[in-house]
């Protein structure tokens, strides 16, 4: 038997002011929602499947237009583009489903032989968080962080991000920030900030980055997200590097 619920936390109205020198109020009006269910591997097996989603999702403070594309953009960003919507609940029941159907998929023919030192490897889990940041320019990144156990020695972890612009609701993408030919100079940037993060560089694969793609915005500066074993080993963790403002003001548009 499956145990799920869903909790809509309270709906709020967020006032998210912009950074100094930002007089312009910008404000999103978002709610929390929660999502928890444990669905065994058969019926009657000790095993089960664990999800749990806690998403903070827009509902308001944006044209009704912009609102709908940064839901759908949320809802890519989150689960995929099969399950691009402005319907969460409905999303985020149908990627549980999904996951459900892939943890039978691969354990089913196992259950009856498996030996009691792997039994271990037989309880899967999955977690979900997505947030907004603070705004800044006009401008708001959404983070996801996921964790996933699907047997073997540990886990995974993964962080990825969404930028977008509050007016439009559309992806903000590298070129909409930097002038053109920025990239040399901003790998220069990313490269120096990279080095003086950490003092053993020996223990990175590759320390001659290029920037990701996979970045977001704060009144600090842009940060560049690198998964776990893209420029090391599992033990660093993710890489998150942050590129100041006040060092590539030249190639800001």
């Amino acid at each position: 038997m499956r145990h799920s619920a869903i909790i809509l936390a309270a709906v709020s109205f967020v006032l998210i002011c912009g950074c100094a020198g930002n007089p312009q109020k910008e404000e999103l009006k978002t709610k929390n929602i929660e999502f928890s269910e444990v669905t065994p591997l058969q019926e009657g097996a000790p095993y089960d499947f664990t999800m749990e989603m806690n998403i903070e999702w827009p509902e308001g403070g944006a044209n009704d237009k912009a609102l709908k594309e940064m839901q759908k953009g949320i809802t890519e960003l989150l689960f995929g583009s099969e399950l691009e919507t402005i319907d969460i609940e409905y999303a985020m029941k149908a990627h549980n489903n999904r996951s459900v159907d892939f943890y039978r998929q691969d354990n089913e023919e196992y259950l009856e032989d498996i030996e009691e030192e792997w039994a271990f490897m037989m309880d899967w889990s999955e977690s979900i968080d997505g947030s907004f940041l603070d705004p800044y320019k006009g401008m708001v990144s959404y983070l996801k962080y996921a964790y996933g156990y699907s047997g073997g020695a540990h886990g995974m972890d993964v962080l990825t991000c969404r930028t977008f612009d509050m007016k439009t609701g559309e992806q903000i993408f590298e070129e909409d920030l930097f002038k053109r030919g920025y990239e040399d100079r901003l790998t220069e940037a990313l490269r120096a900030n990279l080095l003086s993060s950490y003092e053993d560089h020996d223990m990175f694969f590759e320390t001659d980055i290029t920037p990701s793609g996979e970045f977001y915005l704060t009144s600090e500066g842009i940060t560049y997200i690198y998964q776990r074993y893209e420029i090391g080993p599992y033990a660093i963790g993710i890489v998150e590097v942050l590129v100041p403002w006040k060092e590539i003001q030249d190639i800001i548009r």
